[in-house]
């Protein structure tokens, strides 16, 4: 009987290590992918309230290269995921990229808060009921979707995701279309 004692204890104290690194990694690990032209799909249409209560949405961005950021105010990975884009969006300033960071499932009053704490370069959207982070199958933060000038995914990302990954992408979507 000791024996089964324990092995619940130890369980019992190891199961929260191992959950918090598990959520930890989840939430770093990048999940990356570049769509081909040919296989591209559009992106479904939203409208949400930013946290100035202004509207934006898929029509707003027609015609740009855009880059929706996927977050929340717990969700420490997307703060550095922040911290990148802005970097990009310094880097790429006066061409035709558009961020737009999306926080997804929280009460825009916590939102709102956070955001005068920590703000930010571009657009924050509110998507307190998830329905547009369903709606782009988002299932873990941040997640980084890529659109290109047509409003098609062009590149998806689950995890923290460097500048070296996202430059690329950006820099070959920003380039004028051969004749």
């Amino acid at each position: 009987m000791t024996a089964v004692k324990t092995i619940f204890k130890t369980i019992f104290k190891i199961f929260p290590a191992l959950l918090l690194m598990t959520v930890t990694v989840s939430g770093c690990r990048p999940g990356t992918g570049d769509v081909a032209a040919e296989d591209r799909e559009a992106a479904p249409e939203f409208s949400l309230a930013s946290v100035e209560g202004e509207e934006l949405g898929l029509g707003d961005l027609s015609g740009k290269v855009a880059i929706l950021d996927f977050w929340a105010t717990w969700c420490s990975p997307c703060h550095l995921q922040a911290e990148i884009l802005e970097e990009l969006q310094e880097e790429f300033a006066g061409q035709d990229l558009e961020i737009v960071s999306i926080d997804t499932g929280e009460v825009a009053e916590r939102v709102r808060t956070f955001v005068e704490k920590n703000p930010k370069a571009f657009a924050v959207l509110i998507d307190a009921d998830s329905k547009v982070s369903d709606e782009f199958e988002v299932t873990a933060l941040p997640t980084v979707i890529l659109l290109d000038r047509q409003g098609r995914i062009a590149f998806t990302s689950v995890g923290l995701t460097p500048a070296n990954e996202l430059r690329p992408v950006i820099q070959t979507e920003l380039e004028p279309a051969p004749t």
